[in-house]
């Protein structure tokens, strides 16, 4: 892990500085270019009183401080040079060109008579050109130049790396390596030494407890079914593996978010992958209850009869109704059909029930209705604040925070109710208002 911590720092490092010195050298060159053509703007207003030959070129050039300078025809042949005697015809040069045409121009390559990279300017006078050029680097030029700097910087930040993977070791990958022990002992973490981890902590708790409620009924199947063993070996075996993975990561990225030296960019994202392996952590509780399978887009619909899959909920859930004593009113319409399956239309009707049920005020009431088009069922809860109506389809989010984890209350409920319908095509919306209860509709 440290050395992975390390390489994976170092190699972020270095791109990161290579590439900011290459953006940084291209810049550079962009703005150095931009101020050697408004410099030879200016000193092309100094061409004054100077004669239209090789003299005039060579004393302009002095007074401009060795800038090379071309007096050119309007044919484009070149009448003196501050440089060089004897010069082909400038007509095709792209800043002549564009002088000829629109009275300057400027153009930036490498000179073949003076074997060097110049910035040009030209101007068109009064029956004349003259063109002006300084001498100027390459975006390649200037990077090779700033690569003594960018060495120095590569070594200290190999330090830094170092420094920072010992730190990370010390104080992050310890507590978490010891909150990961605890977890897989299955013992309950009651401190954790940062707050970041308290969420985590609190998952492998409920995790834990449901481990060890799981076990208790692997175990209670075994008195009535011998192939029991081999299905307690298996739940083990998934559970030790599928745990290891998201830990991994949230390990991983714990520790950077713990150094303190990432941006806000990569704190948001650092932040947002712990969430996502915190939530893969929650998905082997729903795996551990059975809830896989409800939602696998494996299985083929087919058509089913909602009127009797609703009765028969109802009749189940009796006993919880009268617990409470709630009053249910059921209008169910004979023979309507969906196309699903049976256990996803049993699971969708039961949740909302049951929800129904849970958030319900003593002595409350339920409407179930069932048509040929749609399914509603409407409490007289305690209703759900308009901020949190999207939330309540969330997984592990609960309106009322004391039924958290009691009779099944996780907040999986109505996550796994919006999944279904999302995957069978069906359209699910909610109407709620606070102290008046609740009503959920689905449109098949």
């Amino acid at each position: 892990m440290k050395k992975s911590i390390f390489l994976a720092t170092a190699l972020i490092s270095v791109i990161s500085l290579i590439l900011f010195s290459a953006v940084s050298a291209s810049t550079y060159y962009r703005s150095q270019t931009e101020d050697a053509k408004r410099h030879l703007q200016v000193y092309m207003n100094a061409f004054v009183g100077y004669s239209l030959d090789e003299a005039g070129a060579k004393s302009f050039s002095e007074a401009l401080n060795g800038a090379r300078v071309t007096i050119i025809a309007l044919d484009g042949s070149v009448l003196g040079d501050s440089e060089e005697s004897g010069l082909p015809n400038h007509s095709d040069r792209e800043e002549v060109s564009q002088a000829m045409l629109s009275g300057e121009g400027f153009a930036v390559r490498g000179s073949e008579s003076v074997n060097r990279r110049m910035v040009y300017y030209c101007r068109q006078f009064d029956g004349f050109l003259v063109r002006i050029a300084v001498t100027t680097s390459s975006e390649f030029q200037i990077f090779l130049t700033d690569l003594p700097n960018i060495g120095g910087f590569l070594l200290l930040d190999i330090v830094c790396c170092l420094v920072f993977t010992y730190l990370a070791a010390v104080l992050i990958l310890q507590p978490i390596e010891k909150l990961t022990q605890k977890a897989a002992l299955r013992c309950r973490i009651e401190r954790v030494p940062y707050p970041e981890l308290k969420t985590i902590a609190s998952l492998m708790n409920r995790m834990n407890e449901d481990i060890a409620s799981s076990m208790a009924e692997i175990k209670r199947d075994k008195e009535l079914v011998v192939e029991a063993q081999k299905t307690k070996d298996e739940f083990i075996a998934n559970v030790t593996h599928e745990m290891n993975t998201p830990l991994t990561g949230i390990r991983g990225y714990a520790e950077w978010l713990k150094s303190g030296s990432l941006n806000e960019a990569q704190v948001v994202n650092a932040s947002n992958i712990i969430y996502e392996q915190s939530v893969r952590l929650s998905n082997l509780i729903s795996g551990i209850i059975n809830y896989s399978e409800l939602t696998s887009d494996d299985l083929p619909a087919y058509s089913v009869n909602l009127s009797e899959v609703c009765e028969e909920v109802i009749e189940v859930i009796r006993p919880e109704l009268e617990e409470k004593n709630l009053t249910l009113h059921a209008s169910v319409a004979e023979n309507v059909s969906v196309q699903g399956r049976r256990e996803r239309v049993s699971a969708v009707i039961s949740n909302l029930l049951r929800n129904a049920i849970r958030y319900n005020k003593e002595n409350g009431e339920i409407f179930v209705e069932v048509d040929a088009s749609s399914l509603s069922v409407r409490d007289t809860g305690i209703g759900i604040a308009e901020e949190d109506q999207a939330k309540v389809f969330h997984r592990f989010f609960t309106v009322d925070k004391s039924h958290n984890g009691k009779n099944g209350g996780f907040g999986l409920g109505l996550s796994l109710v919006k999944r279904i319908c999302e995957n069978s095509g069906w359209k699910l919306s909610l109407e709620s208002k606070i102290g008046e209860g609740s009503c959920f509709r689905i449109d098949f």
